[in-house]
């Protein structure tokens, strides 16, 4: 199968109206598994908002990052620029997706994770040049040894240290082996309630 130019975003977010004002600081998790090129299995880390800026919030529409909601608990992902929501462009076949909704109160986890980033580029597992959204590490091939201890490491740290899962769902398409174009909802029970997310696919160039 020939490689896609896979373009994923946000296009949709649903908190339970339930939730506490206090879990309301979060920013999403994803992992892909992607199809190499020797025809292994490996591993795409992308974080929304990016790892490199602060978390979304929306306690406080004076703040950095705030997003737009209603009394619902619906993110209102329309007034949030298309570019903020974009994350993951590669070419590439997707697998799997597996996303969390992490309450973030661990203010360190970024220094941690770009020292770990920087020895998996060392030693040829990863790279983090030059990648798209909220992508902050594309393995080159599957883990193994010290590399797999280090990314375990790092998602250890993610969802550790005071940071919570809110939610968690992952996806495999039930007739491909690969993710196709169109939309994806990821929905069912998390803290406090029902979530709901939605993923919009597109092969850009087809």
């Amino acid at each position: 199968m020939a490689t896609k130019n896979v373009k994923l975003t946000l296009e949709g977010l649903d908190f339970p109206n339930t939730l506490d004002h206090s879990k309301k600081n979060f920013r999403l998790l994803v992992e892909f598994l992607y199809i190499n090129k020797d025809g292994d299995s490996a591993k795409i880390l992308a974080s929304l908002p990016p790892l490199t800026e602060d978390n979304w919030q929306w306690r406080n529409s004076e703040k950095r990052n705030y997003v737009p909601h209603d009394e619902n608990g619906t993110i209102l992902v329309e007034q949030i620029d298309a570019a903020e929501r974009l994350i993951l462009w590669d070419k590439v076949n997707l697998h799997q997706i597996d996303l969390k909704v992490i309450d973030i109160e661990d203010r360190d986890f970024w220094d941690y994770t770009k020292g770990v980033l920087k020895e998996l580029k060392d030693i040829g597992f990863g790279t983090v040049e030059n990648l798209k959204g909220g992508v902050f590490l594309k393995l080159l091939k599957p883990l193994v040894g010290e590399a797999k201890t280090k990314v375990d490491d790092v998602l250890k740290k993610l969802t550790e240290n005071g940071n919570k899962v809110l939610f968690r769902k992952s996806y495999t398409d039930p007739n491909s082996d690969f993710i196709p174009e169109g939309t994806i909802t990821l929905s069912g029970a998390g803290t406090k309630g029902s979530y709901e997310v939605k993923l919009k696919v597109d092969f850009i160039g087809e």
